[in-house]
C-alpha cells in the first residue's frame, strides 16, 4: 500500500516510477487502477506513463486516463514552441525561451524534419516567415529574407549558415559556391533555429539578414540508434542511419551517422548523376567545470540541377509550355550533350555534364567551455574545412525560332542549314519537334577548391549594476583560400527532352555543296565563336572581428539589449589571369555594426519587443572573380523591427513588423557584346516595409492549424543605369526584381489513433513578381500543396509518406538570369527561358529505432 499512499499524495514522479516497477496483476484485475487514487493527482506525463504500462499488461484503461495522457502530447507540442531553450542569436548563456526573445525567431523541430524530409536548405526554409526560399524541389536553391536583395551565392550572402553555432562556410555568398552546397539535411540534424534580423549581424559574420543554425544530435548517455530507408518514385533510394551512446566509463559520449543515396533525379538526363552521401561523427564529455566536443564531417556526393526550360506566353500573357516538351518532367540535358572535348589556348578540356555539382568536403570541428564560477565562462569553437566543389552542366542561354536564327545568314548564293550531329539529318526549321526552336546553350564547368579555418572565442558572464547584466565579449577569426577555375563554351541544340546537338553549316543553293570553312560549329557541335575560354582566379582573405553584447534586466519584466561588432577583412592577391597580367595586391575593408533593443514581458507567455540594427556586409574574394581591378564597396543596412509573442496551450501568435533600408546594393548583370554576355555593375538603394505573421491554433487534440504570412512592399529607392547608347534610365520606385509581395503557407493537421498518426498538408501561395528591374517580365503567382503523413504503430517504428506538388501545378517560378536582371533581353519576346516547377513526386520512408 506504500505505492498507493505515494499516489494519493501526488508525489513527484511517483506514477512514472510505479509504472516501471508495479507487478503485473492477474488477467481482468482492476486492483492496479484502484491504486491510482484521484484522476487529478496524475500529471499528463504521469498518466501517459501509466497508460503505456496498462496497455502492455493488456488492461483496458478508463476514459479519463486516456484523455489525461493525450494532454501530455498537447503539452509536448506546446513546449516545442514556447518553452524550449533557444541558443541561436544570443551571446548570454542564461536560459531564454522563444517567448522571451527580443527578435523574430522560428524553430524547425526534428519531427518537422521527419514529416517533410526537405531535400535542401531552401526547401526547409519555406515554412519560415520572412523568407522567400526559391525551391521547387531541387537540392540547391536561392533565399531572400525581409526584402534584402541577394548578395552573391543565390542570396546566401545575406544569411549565416551555422552548424552548432559556427559557420559551416565562412562566407556562404561566394560566387558559384553557395553555402547550401556545403550542407546536407539528414537524420543527424536534431533541430533548426532561424533568427531573422535581430542580433545576427553582431554575433555572426556575413549575416545582415538572418542566422540559420543547424543543431546536430549529440551523444547520449544510453545506447540508441536509428535506421531509415526512403524510396522516391524517380528511382531514388536513400538510407539514413545513426548510432549513439556512452564511450567507455570515463563519461565520454559518441554519435555517428549519415546517409547514402542514389536516384535518376526528377528530370532524368539519360544518365545517373545523383549519387553519394554524408557521414558525421562526434565525441563529447561534460566535466564539473566545463565540456569538450570534437566532430568530423565528410560529404562526397554529386547532384544534378537541370532546371531551365523554354516558355511562351498564352493569350493571357502567362508562361506556358511549348509543344513537344513537358516542363514538369523534361530536361534539355541529355546523353548527346554530356561530353565534349573543348579546344582552348591551354589545350583540350574534357567536359562532362554527368559530373553535375560534385561536392567533396572534409570538416573537423572542436568546441570547449570552461566555467570560472560565479556565472563566468569562456567558450572556444573552431572549425577547419577542406573542400573541392565542381559544377558542370548545360544551361540554356537563349531560345530562337529556327527561321529567325537562320534568316540573317542567307545570301543570294548560299544558305545556312542545321544538321543533327549524330545522324546528319537536316533540322526542319518550321516545326521540328512541334516547336521549331533552336537553343543556344552554355556548356560550363566550374571548379572551386576552398580551404578555411574559423575560430570564435567568447567570454560570458553576469554582474549586477542597476539590475543584472548578461554580457559577452567575443573574438572571431577566419582564414580563407579560394581557387576559381572556369571554362565556357557555346553549342546549339534542338528543343525536346534530352535535346540533340546541332551543327551549323553553309551550303551553295545551286549545288547543295557545303562551303569549306564556313561552319559556325566544329564537328562536335561546339560554336567556333565565342571560342571556349578558360579563366583562373584565386585569392585568400583574413577576417577578424571583435564583438560585445549586453542583456540588461532592468526589472523583472523590462530588458534592454545592445551589441557592437567591429569587423575587418584583408583580401590578398586576388587574381583574374584571363583579364590582366598583374592583378595582385591587398585590399582592406572594415566597418562597425550595432544593435539596440527593448523587450517587455507582460507575462511569461506574452512579450513584446522593438529593435534597431545597423548591419554590414563586407566584400569578399568573389567580388574580384571575373572582375579584374574591381573596386567593391561595403554594403550597409538599416533594419527596424517590432513584434509581439503570445504562447498559450491553444494558440501561438508571433507578429513582427519590419523595415529594411539597403544602401550600396551592388547589382551585377550582363550585357551582350558581340553576341556574348559581358559583366557590368551598377549601385542602387532599396527600401522595404513588411509584416510577418506566424501562428498555430490547437482547438482540439486531434486537429491543429499552422500558418505563416509574409507581406512586403519592396522597391528601389534609387536606381539609375545607362543603356547601350549611354542614355540614363531611372528605375527608382520600381519593384525589386524577384521579390514576392505576399507569401502564405497554411498547414492543417490531424492527430489520430492516440497521436500515432499525423496527417498534414502544406498549402502555399506565392504572389506575382517581376523578374527584372525594368519591371517588364512579370511572373504570375501560384498555389501549391503537399501531403505529409507520419504513422507510428509502435514506439520504435515509423512510416512516412511525402508527396510534393500534390496537384501537379505547372508554372514558371523564376526567369533567366543570363538574359539580364536590369534590362532583360527576353522582355517582349515570344520565347523566354525560366525555371519550372517539378512534377508531383512521392516518397515513402520506413524508420526503425532500436
Amino acid at each position: 500500500m506504500m505505492a498507493a499512499s505515494m499516489m494519493m499524495m501526488g508525489g513527484a514522479g511517483s506514477a512514472a516510477a510505479w509504472a516501471q516497477t508495479a507487478p503485473t496483476p492477474p488477467a481482468g484485475s482492476t486492483s492496479v487502477l484502484d491504486m491510482l487514487g484521484r484522476p487529478d493527482a496524475l500529471s499528463p506525463k504521469e498518466a501517459q506513463a501509466v497508460l503505456a504500462k496498462l496497455r502492455q499488461q493488456g488492461i483496458t484503461p478508463p476514459d479519463w486516463l486516456v484523455a489525461r495522457a493525450r494532454a501530455a502530447s498537447q503539452e509536448v507540442r506546446r513546449e516545442d514552441d514556447s518553452n524550449d531553450i533557444v541558443v541561436t542569436g544570443r551571446a548570454s548563456l542564461q536560459a531564454r525561451t522563444l517567448a522571451q526573445t527580443s527578435y523574430a525567431m522560428s524553430t524547425i523541430t526534428s519531427k518537422d524534419l521527419q514529416m517533410r524530409a526537405p531535400i535542401g536548405v531552401a526547401a526547409a526554409l519555406q515554412q519560415i516567415p520572412g523568407f522567400d526560399a526559391g525551391s521547387s524541389g531541387e537540392a540547391s536553391g536561392g533565399v531572400q529574407v525581409r526584402g534584402i536583395p541577394p548578395i552573391g551565392g543565390a542570396g546566401y550572402g545575406t544569411v549565416a549558415l551555422l552548424e552548432d553555432g559556427l559557420p559551416m562556410q565562412a562566407d556562404p555568398g561566394l560566387g558559384w559556391l553557395n553555402g547550401d552546397e556545403s550542407l546536407r539535411i539528414d537524420q543527424t540534424v536534431g533541430r533548426i533555429e532561424v533568427v531573422r534580423g535581430g542580433p545576427s549581424t553582431i554575433l555572426y559574420s556575413n549575416a545582415p539578414g538572418a542566422a540559420i543554425n543547424f543543431i546536430t544530435r549529440p551523444g547520449t548517455e544510453t545506447f540508441k540508434s536509428q535506421l531509415r530507408y526512403e524510396y522516391g518514385d524517380y528511382n531514388m533510394h536513400r538510407v539514413d542511419s545513426w548510432i549513439s551512446g556512452p564511450l567507455g566509463k570515463g563519461g565520454w559520449r559518441y554519435f555517428a551517422g549519415g546517409y547514402w543515396r542514389t536516384s535518376d533525379a526528377q528530370r532524368y538526363a539519360g544518365y545517373n548523376v545523383d549519387r553519394g552521401g554524408q557521414f558525421r561523427a562526434n565525441v563529447s564529455r561534460a566535466f564539473a567545470k566545463g565540456a569538450l566536443a570534437f566532430g568530423i564531417k565528410r560529404i562526397d556526393e554529386k547532384i544534378s540541377d537541370p532546371r531551365q526550360v523554354v516558355f511562351t506566353n498564352d493569350a493571357h500573357g502567362n508562361p506556358v509550355d511549348l509543344p513537344g516538351f513537358d516542363s514538369l518532367r523534361d530536361t534539355v540535358a541529355g546523353p548527346e550533350s554530356r561530353r565534349f572535348d573543348l579546344p582552348t589556348d591551354d589545350g583540350v578540356f574534357h567536359f562532362d555534364a554527368g559530373r553535375g555539382t560534385n561536392v567533396k568536403l572534409t570538416q573537423v570541428s572542436a568546441e570547449g567551455r570552461y566555467d570560472f564560477g560565479r556565472d563566468w565562462s569562456i567558450t572556444e569553437r573552431a572549425r577547419y574545412r577542406d573542400s573541392i566543389v565542381s559544377r558542370n552542366g548545360i544551361w540554356p542561354y537563349h531560345a530562337y525560332s529556327a527561321n529567325d536564327y537562320l534568316k540573317g545568314e542567307t545570301t543570294e548564293e548560299t544558305e545556312p542549314v542545321l544538321l543533327y550531329r549524330d545522324t546528319g539529318i537536316p533540322f526542319a526549321p518550321r516545326n521540328q519537334n512541334g516547336n521549331g526552336v533552336v537553343l543556344l546553350d552554355l556548356a560550363r564547368s566550374y571548379t572551386l577548391p576552398l580551404n578555411e579555418f574559423l575560430s570564435d572565442t567568447r567570454l560570458n558572464g553576469s554582474f549586477s549594476l542597476h539590475g543584472r547584466h548578461d554580457v559577452a565579449i567575443g573574438f572571431y577569426f577566419a582564414r580563407v583560400n579560394e581557387i576559381y577555375d572556369r571554362i565556357n563554351a557555346g553549342l546549339l541544340t534542338d528543343y525536346k527532352n534530352n535535346a540533340s546537338v546541332l551543327l551549323f553549316k553553309v551550303r551553295k543553293k545551286s549545288t547543295g555543296e557545303f562551303m569549306p570553312g564556313s561552319a559556325m560549329t566544329n564537328d562536335q557541335g561546339v560554336l567556333r565563336f565565342p571560342y571556349p575560354s578558360l579563366e583562373h582566379d584565386e585569392g585568400d582573405s583574413a577576417t577578424r572581428a571583435v564583438y560585445v553584447s549586453d542583456e540588461w534586466h532592468f526589472t523583472d519584466k523590462l530588458r534592454f539589449e545592445g551589441g557592437l561588432r567591429w569587423e575587418g577583412i584583408a583580401i590578398h592577391n586576388p587574381t583574374a589571369v584571363a583579364d590582366c597580367d598583374d592583378c595582385s595586391g591587398s585590399h582592406h575593408f572594415a566597418k562597425v555594426a550595432w544593435t539596440t533593443a527593448a523587450n517587455y514581458q507582460f507575462q511569461p507567455h506574452f512579450g513584446s519587443y522593438i529593435r534597431y540594427t545597423k548591419a554590414i556586409r563586407l566584400p569578399n574574394i568573389s567580388d574580384y572573380i571575373d572582375q579584374a581591378g574591381a573596386d567593391p564597396v561595403t554594403r550597409t543596412l538599416n533594419l527596424t523591427e517590432a513584434g509581439i509573442k503570445y504562447f498559450r496551450p491553444k494558440i501561438d501568435i508571433n507578429l513582427t513588423g519590419f523595415r529594411t533600408v539597403y544602401n550600396n546594393y551592388e547589382v551585377k548583370d550582363f550585357r551582350l557584346v558581340k553576341g556574348w554576355p559581358t559583366p557590368f555593375r551598377v549601385f542602387a538603394n532599396t527600401y522595404t516595409i513588411g509584416l510577418e505573421l506566424e501562428a498555430k491554433w490547437r482547438p482540439v487534440d486531434w486537429f491543429d492549424l499552422r500558418g505563416q504570412w509574409t507581406h512586403q512592399d519592396a522597391h528601389f529607392s534609387d536606381l539609375q543605369i545607362g543603356d547601350a547608347s549611354g542614355k540614363k534610365i531611372d528605375y527608382s520606385g520600381h519593384k525589386l526584381d524577384d521579390m514576392k509581395a505576399d507569401i502564405v503557407m497554411i498547414t492543417p493537421g490531424l492527430n489520430l489513433l492516440d497521436d500515432r498518426l499525423r496527417i498534414q498538408s502544406d498549402i502555399r501561395y506565392t504572389g506575382p513578381f517581376y523578374y527584372d528591374a525594368a519591371n517588364q517580365i512579370r511572373i504570375s503567382g501560384m498555389t501549391t500543396a503537399s501531403l505529409n503523413m507520419l504513422y507510428s504503430p509502435t514506439d520504435k517504428l515509423d512510416f512516412n509518406l511525402i508527396v510534393d506538388n500534390l496537384t501537379n501545378v505547372r508554372r514558371m517560378v523564376s526567369g533567366n538570369p543570363r538574359a539580364g536582371r536590369l534590362q532583360n533581353i527576353e522582355a517582349g519576346q515570344s520565347l523566354m527561358i525560366g525555371a519550372p516547377m517539378y512534377r508531383r513526386s512521392a516518397r515513402l520512408a520506413l524508420t526503425y529505432r532500436y
